[in-house]
């Protein structure tokens, strides 16, 4: 099947809507998950993570919008 790669790297930040090497904000996460739950060609998400952390602020928010679509499509999380 098709698989949706969502790249986590670097600092998370809050109120961000870009994935760099260097950071990834937390409002880029929802959006792309969001968009890979809703994409019907899509059947599995995977968080590919390199990061060693970040900002607090808005990491509670993504989490709780994750989980209220959990489910849905399986998700793996790959941290390196």
């Amino acid at each position: 099947g098709n698989i949706a790669v969502i790249p986590v790297y670097g600092t998370l930040v809050n109120r961000s809507m870009w994935s760099y090497s260097f950071m990834t904000g937390y409002n880029y996460i929802e959006q792309a998950y969001a968009q890979a739950t809703a994409d019907q060609s899509i059947d599995k998400i995977v968080l590919d993570i390199a990061s060693f952390g970040g900002e607090a602020q808005g990491c509670f928010e993504t989490v709780d919008m994750m989980r209220a679509v959990l489910g849905r499509k399986p998700t793996l999380a790959v941290v390196t």
